[in-house]
């Protein structure tokens, strides 16, 4: 991981392939997993342009379209030039006014800057806006910039305990 915190500002997905690549190269020879370069390329070029690799929650379409309707909607996200392909492909990406990625910023959540420039492209007081994530140290981040933070525990590994508003499903957000 200390490869991609100081290897995180990228431009295309040309990049990212290499990125991907020399993350999964460090990975193998620290494991002693004896891939080839070839095998390594493989897995950075799948990670990157596979797009069956990615799946979204099973509520999220209807929900965003329900959303989108009353609010402006933004993603704060820990991730790559490929995310655009991936939001098309999943076909949300319309949904969506603003993106703060961590790839243009060469930062992860729960870095401040990724939730300020979250809100200024948003235009919108940091009060009149809520992050869902399935972290609770992302959460914390939000708060951190004056978010109000929620926690999406849709899996047993994320429905921890919080002082933040939980839910289970995105459709609890439009209920």
């Amino acid at each position: 991981m200390v490869f991609l915190e100081r290897n995180h500002f990228i431009r295309d997905e040309k990049e990212e392939v290499e990125n991907m690549y020399n993350y999964y190269k460090i990975i193998s020879d620290e494991l002693k997993l004896g891939m080839t370069s070839e095998e390594i390329e493989t897995v950075a070029e799948d990670r990157t342009y596979n797009m069956d690799n990615y799946v979204i929650y099973p509520d999220a379409k209807q929900v965003l379209q329900i959303l989108c309707g009353t609010y402006r909607l933004g993603i704060i996200s820990d991730t790559w030039p490929s995310i655009d392909n991936q939001l098309r492909t999943l076909d949300v990406k319309q949904y969506f006014s603003f993106a703060a990625y961590s790839f243009e910023l060469g930062v992860f959540k729960p870095d401040k800057r990724m939730y300020l420039e979250a809100l200024d492209k948003c235009g919108c007081d940091a009060k009149e806006t809520v992050f869902i994530d399935d972290s609770n140290v992302n959460l914390e981040g939000a708060a951190s910039a004056g978010i109000t933070p929620i926690l999406i525990a849709s899996n047993p590994v994320s429905d921890v305990e919080t002082p933040y508003i939980k839910i289970h499903t995105l459709s609890e957000l439009i209920m």
